[in-house]
This record gives C-alpha cells, structure tokens and sequence, in this order.
C-alpha cells in the first residue's frame, strides 16, 4: 500500500513508545517507511472510540471510487483541510460503530 492509516487508542506511555519506534524506522537506511504523520493526539478522553480492533486493505481503485473520497494527487488542499476531513470520517465512524447492530 502507499498509504497507511493508524487510530491508536492507548495510554500515554504506549503512544510514546510507538512514536520512538516510528522514529527509529525513519532513521533506517533501507526503509519502507517514508514519512508519519500524527493527525490527532487526545488525552483524558472519556471512553474508547473504536471498541474492536479490525483493519481493512484497500486498493486505489477501492478508495478512488468510493463515494466522498476525491484523489489527493489532484487536489490542492491544505493540511488542515485533509486533517478536519479525515478527522470527521473517523469520528462518524465511531460514531456507526457505537450504534447497535440491526436485528
């Protein structure tokens, strides 16, 4: 994949120790890790947002096509723009995980 996206929901101290390893593999001569971005960072939050643990690999073709996912390549928008968009998809995400599942 070109792209990896992480939610990590942990203590502190856990957080600090991903950062260290992420740092560590930039540091690398012959790394597949090209470049890490924390896009949110929260503490003292009130309960988890993801309950489960799950991963899902998408091709280009998957994400490109998808409805409300436009090709960043042919977009020309800020950082911030990108991190509120990408920050809401993940909050509404929880959000449906939240809800009970249908009968």
């Amino acid at each position: 994949p070109s792209c990896l996206l992480h939610v990590i929901e942990s203590s502190g101290d856990v957080l600090t120790s991903v950062l260290e390893d992420l740092k560590a593999l930039q540091q690398q001569p012959n790394r597949d890790l090209l470049e890490a971005k924390i896009l949110f960072l929260a503490h003292n939050i009130e309960s988890r947002l993801f309950k489960e643990w799950s991963y899902k690999v998408m091709n280009k073709d998957q994400v490109v096509g998808s409805i409300g996912v436009r090709r960043l390549e042919d977009d020309d928008e800020k950082t911030e723009h990108l991190f509120c968009s990408v920050l809401s998809t993940l909050q509404k995400l929880g959000e449906h995980l939240e809800r009970p599942p249908k009968a």
